[in-house]
């Protein structure tokens, strides 16, 4: 009986001992919630290159040869860097006026493409910042500069207008949907350098019947 209690006892110190190594040596067991976090945040920084954004296309029939078919011999394969997203020189607006600001979080939203240029939308993430355009070459992908915009509207949507050579963006104001648009002349006689205030709006408008508008398109002669 002493025998059988002492090799219980010895059994169950062992088992103790196993797992507190296991413990020290992997941690704490994560949840399937954290797991799954995890596991999300790997794939999401993994496939940020262009060779895991061919591969996942490829599981799309058609989608990976309307992509980058024509591109096959092009360096970047067609595709465009988007500037600035670790950090981007831009305004705030203070009470003593607008001062210049560096935001180290931006976060894109809509993009659209113009004769020359390749135009991405982003506002500052920690909603310090103006929001922004940034203008790249459609020919080279080459960076040009940034335009600031009024305020710092979530800038979900963007669309050329070549009928009448404007650029429409989706914005906010008064707690509602806002559509406004700047001339493309506008754009290409903006300096490249930092400048000291927001860009002038050709037109602008609210969309009475919605608070918030995220996607716009143009075609046919029509919003």
């Amino acid at each position: 009986m002493h025998l059988e209690k002492r090799t219980t006892f010895l059994l169950t110190g062992c088992l103790l001992l196993l797992s507190a190594a296991l413990w020290l040596i992997f941690g704490p067991a994560k949840t399937v919630t954290e797991q799954a976090i995890t596991q999300s945040r790997q794939v999401i920084y993994a496939r940020f290159t262009l060779p895991h954004l061919k591969r996942d296309l490829g599981y799309y029939q058609g989608l990976t040869p309307a992509s980058f078919g024509q591109y096959a011999k092009a360096t970047q394969s067609g595709t465009y860097l988007v500037p600035d997203l670790d950090q981007a020189q831009m305004l705030k607006k203070t009470p003593a006026g607008y001062k210049a600001y560096t935001a180290e979080m931006m976060t894109p939203q809509g993009g659209t493409v113009t004769p020359d240029y390749v135009i991405v939308s982003a506002y500052d993430h920690q909603r310090q910042g103006n929001s922004i355009l940034s203008i790249m070459d459609k020919r080279t992908g080459r960076h040009l500069k940034n335009i600031i915009l009024k305020g710092r509207p979530h800038v979900g949507g963007i669309t050329y207008d070549p009928e009448h050579d404007l650029l429409w963006v989706c914005g906010r104001k008064k707690a509602r949907a806002q559509l406004f648009a700047i001339k493309l002349t506008t754009i290409r006689q903006c300096p490249a350098d930092q400048p000291q205030k927001p860009i002038q709006y050709q037109y602008s408008t609210l969309l009475k019947s919605i608070t918030r508008a995220s996607l716009v398109s143009y075609h046919d002669g029509a919003l």
